[in-house]
């Protein structure tokens, strides 16, 4: 006995003949509306208990499988393992398209259920399909009955031809429909993926914005740290060795009160967009702003190591003194006739660095006493100038000139703190050449800025100019 599934993409139809048993499925898969043919499927397999016992050989092909399939499926084994059940010989084989996995889309309660038969598995590549293979069969019949002209056989011939251009007809309108309402779902699907699309653009354009928003509020690193999921927001600190700088504005108490407010807010707004600009190219963690001080450290959550996080620390302080000088002649350009000037302090020492704070509101900052010592050393800067600790100092001591100054005491501290007034930059090619003259001239150049061939020309400029003012 054998028993005949084949799908294709036609509308099923269902032939069950006894001689041998025989049952032959064409289809595409099973249509959405199993009840076209699930009753022909039901009748043949319940047919197999009334047929005499013997080996069962089932043969199925299948472009592939949907949620009706899987449920005639489940009905047709059903009726084939009950037969293997009752003592007869069954075994399965089941071509499928290539690189398609079926028994994946069975599920695991398939394989359990119907474990005890022999599945044999091919590939469609195995067999010719052939869509059309019973209208080709018909019309090769076609030129033979012609030739004979028996007009019964004709006739007969005739009524399977109608029979076979009616199904196939009706086949064709059935695909149609289907077509039309795969292409409708396609369409709603298309539009539905476009809706969710621009939804999660708007979504992602809000996030951001958001983003960009939080990154004024937070260190460049910490924020980064946090959208790539790298940094832990619990309140956990480490101690670590880091370079600790304070900076403030000589009597800006005094400074302020005679502005106006909208003058006051523009130069502060200036000056603090200039000096972060600076510190973050240097790779400073920016603490906090306190009114008109500014709180920075080198070390956390990266550091080159302790050497040179001191050295990009006081190299970024001899910037910050150079920029104020820039923005000092500009601001005096626009009418501000006391610019701001800095005093700045530095320290390096082991503080404790990590999240501050409650589980509501946490803090990224240090503390400990070597932060007291750098604010202490900005405290007793000279203004315009920088002070740095001898723990500075020894880090750095081949970068810039310095001058020692009195050592002092912190409360709290029984130690005396070693300072030491930059200079300068020992490195000639940072030398900085100045020139500040009571008729409006300011040269202010630092060589490690200018190349060789700049230098020439500026040098060359300036003989020029030179010349004309000894002609007048």
């Amino acid at each position: 006995m054998t028993l005949h599934i084949q799908g294709t993409e036609r509308t099923p139809e269902v032939q069950l003949m006894t001689d041998p048993l025989s049952l032959k499925i064409q289809g595409e898969s099973f249509p959405e509306d199993v009840a076209v043919f699930y009753g022909p499927v039901i009748t043949a397999v319940n047919a197999l208990s009334l047929e005499p016992k013997g080996p069962l050989n089932v043969s199925l092909a299948m472009v592939y499988i949907n949620s009706s399939s899987i449920k005639a499926l489940y009905r047709i084994f059903e009726g084939v393992d009950a037969y293997r059940k009752t003592g007869n010989q069954v075994s399965v084989h089941w071509n499928v398209p290539e690189d398609d996995d079926i028994m994946e889309e069975l599920g695991e309660d398939f394989k359990d259920r119907f474990s005890e038969l022999d599945f044999k598995w091919g590939t469609m590549a195995d067999e010719i399909f052939d869509l059309y293979d019973r209208e080709k069969i018909l019309l090769n019949e076609g030129s033979v009955i012609l030739a004979n002209a028996d007009p019964l056989k004709v006739h007969q011939y005739a009524e399977r031809l109608f029979d076979r251009f009616s199904k196939l007809v009706r086949e064709n309108e059935d695909l149609t429909r289907h077509s039309d309402r795969q292409e409708q779902r396609l369409f709603k699907l298309n539009r539905n993926l476009k809706t969710q699309t621009q939804e999660l653009e708007l979504q992602r354009n809000k996030l951001e914005g958001l983003s960009q928003q939080l990154a004024k509020y937070l260190p460049p690193q910490i924020h980064e740290a946090i959208f790539a999921g790298k940094y832990d927001t619990q309140i956990t600190t480490q101690r670590k060795k880091l370079t600790v700088f304070f900076s403030d504005i000589k009597d800006f108490t005094r400074t302020a009160e005679n502005l106006q407010p909208e003058a006051l807010t523009e130069y502060l707004n200036e000056y603090f967009s200039e000096m972060t600009q600076i510190a973050l190219s240097h790779g400073a963690t920016i603490d906090k702003y306190i009114g008109d001080a500014v709180m920075l450290f080198f070390g956390d959550p990266e550091s080159k190591g302790v050497r040179e996080d001191a050295r990009a620390c006081v190299e970024m302080a001899l910037q910050m003194q150079e920029q104020m000088r820039i923005l000092g002649r500009r601001w005096k350009e626009r009418g501000f006739d006391t610019p701001f000037v800095i005093r700045i302090g530095i320290n390096t020492g082991y503080c404790n660095v990590g999240n501050f704070g409650s589980e509501q509101r946490l803090s990224y900052t240090i503390i400990g006493g070597e932060v007291n010592v750098a604010q202490r050393l900005e405290a007793n800067a000279e203004p315009g100038g920088i002070l740095i600790s001898h723990e500075t100092y020894s880090q750095v001591e081949d970068l810039v000139d310095v001058e020692p100054k009195d050592s002092f005491q912190l409360k709290g501290i029984d130690r005396h703190v070693r300072s030491y007034a930059v200079k300068g930059r020992k490195n000639h090619e940072h030398q900085q050449f100045r020139l500040d003259h009571p008729s409006g001239v300011h040269i202010d150049l630092a060589l490690h800025n200018i190349n060789l061939l700049e230098r020439e020309k500026l040098a060359k400029e300036l003989k020029a100019l030179a010349d004309q003012l000894l002609d007048k």
